[in-house]
Parts: structure tokens; sequence; C-alpha cells
């Protein structure tokens, strides 16, 4: 997922099929309730952090790239250039650790919404009017703009 752009008032997030939840954390503040998405690198899931007493996305290293030496350092990587960028359209980073499987996780700041996609179908299916399809379009453009600025700053989205 790398430095994930959204919408900051009208989120959009990635979809996954239901998962069996890692083992117990090596972070005991942190507790896993549901998946949220998968991509090429990790797992997202939605966790509750006592800590800070409030909801957080985390993303965790998969499984199979537990012991790719290469995939773990990427992925720290991908952790640590993103809490680097600040932009309303992509997702803070609140902290980095690691799993008591060894692999590492970062959490986020949880944001709600519905996929792209979901949001196209429903319009299709509304036969929306062109006029009503520029708040998609602005949408659009808002996630090119905060990936534009990672890249500015020698970020690439992957």
């Amino acid at each position: 997922m790398g430095a994930t752009a959204v919408d900051p008032d009208d989120s959009l997030l990635i979809e996954i099929e239901e998962d069996r939840p890692p083992e117990a954390s090596a972070a005991p503040h942190l507790h896993l309730e549901q998946p949220l998405g998968r991509g090429a690198m990790g797992e997202v899931w939605l966790a509750r952090d006592d800590r800070l007493a409030r909801k957080v996305a985390l993303k965790l290293l998969g499984a199979r790239l537990a012991h790719d030496e290469r995939a773990r350092q990427r992925f720290v990587d991908e952790a640590r250039a993103t809490a680097q960028l600040a932009h309303p359209g992509i997702v803070p980073v609140h902290e980095i650790g690691t799993w008591s499987d060894g692999r590492p996780y970062y959490t986020m700041e949880v944001i709600r919404g519905e996929t792209f996609g979901r949001r196209i179908e429903a319009h299709h299916r509304a036969g929306a009017l062109p006029d009503e399809l520029h708040h998609l379009v602005d949408h659009l453009r808002r996630a090119c703009e905060a990936v534009g600025y990672a890249h500015a700053r020698g970020v690439v989205h992957r």
C-alpha cells in the first residue's frame, strides 16, 4: 500500500476477505479487531491502541515475506518514508514496531469510507449525470495531488 493517498473528507479503502489474525502482539497495547485490506507487502488491520485510547490502522508485513530480509527492510523504509510526509491526503504514521513473530508493523490513523470502485458503481447504477461525476473526479484529483506530493519528495507509491 505504501504512502496511502486518501481523500481526507470522504476517504476510500481497499477491501479483503476475512482472515485469521496473526498471533499475539509483542506490543501489548495493540489489539487486532478485523482485517481492512491487503497489499503487495502486507495486511492492514483495524486495531485498538490502549495507550492512546483510539482505533488505529495497523499494517503488518505479510507472513509470506516474514523471512525475506529485503522485504522486511523495504517495509520499514516504507513506514519511515511515509512518516516524513505531511499532506492532508496522506495518512500519518503513528508508531513502528515488531510483532511477536518478528514481522515489522506500523500504525496509522484509521480512515473510514467506501472504495472508489464502489462509489463509481453506485453513481453508475443511479444513472448519475455528468455534473454529479465531477465529485468523483475531484476525489481522484486530490488523490493524485497526494501521490504527486510524495513523488516530489522522492517517495514512489507502488
